[in-house]
């Protein structure tokens, strides 16, 4: 399962930088948010109130999340209910990442403790400097090969030996979810999912940026 990396602080240098800091911080959360794209259609059928998702004035979804967001639905002829992406952060006040959160919408309430059901947006990861990536990863989802419905993170990571390639994915297609790969380099894959995006089988999520803290 793919956690986000701690968004940290680095230690303060002088009153003043760490001010810096802080301020550095709480824009790039906002501006995380800000960039997380939101389908309109789906704003329209669940509104969430405070930490709860509602649907046609019906609570449908409990959570304890902070700054909800329900920003779409994958539907699959296997599902009994349509399955969505939301996004989050399971403390207040804290320098947690802004997560991914993957939930059947017909079970009523969704357990984040201690990072359950959790996994990473879609990210370019820069070191401290700001200027160096050294892992990014893109989200897709949708019917990812025929009939076959999920969610996968094409990814790479900057190692001492060079970029190196990898995909999860989280098949869908049962009630119960689980971890897949698929045999294709990354190349291969956002060009076959770049594809199903233009037939509308296969969305993509917006990149966020961070920076390595030193």
């Amino acid at each position: 399962m793919l956690f986000n990396p701690a968004l940290r602080i680095a230690e303060p240098l002088s009153a003043i930088k760490m001010k810096q800091k802080t301020l550095t911080l709480i824009f790039a959360i906002l501006l995380s948010f800000n960039c997380i794209a939101q389908n309109t259609s789906i704003s329209e059928k669940y509104k969430v109130v405070e930490k709860d998702i509602y649907k046609e004035s019906e609570k449908i979804i409990e959570t304890s999340l902070f700054n909800l967001r329900v920003l779409d639905e994958i539907e699959a002829p296997s599902l009994q209910a349509p399955v969505l992406l939301l996004s989050g952060v399971d403390c207040d006040f804290c320098d947690a990442n802004i997560a991914l959160y993957i939930h059947p919408s017909n079970i009523d309430t969704l357990n984040v403790h201690s990072g359950r059901n959790s996994y990473s947006l879609a990210v370019k990861k820069f070191d401290f400097t700001g200027e160096e990536l050294i892992y990014e990863s893109r989200v897709f989802y949708g019917e990812l090969k025929p009939d076959y419905f999920g969610i996968i993170w094409v990814q790479k990571t900057l190692t001492s030996a060079g970029w190196k390639e990898s995909n999860y994915v989280l098949n869908i297609n049962n009630e119960v979810f689980s971890a897949d790969e698929f045999n294709e380099t990354n190349q291969e894959l956002i060009t076959r999912l770049e594809k199903l995006k233009i037939s509308a089988k296969v969305k993509e999520l917006n990149q966020i940026s961070m920076n390595e803290p030193p």
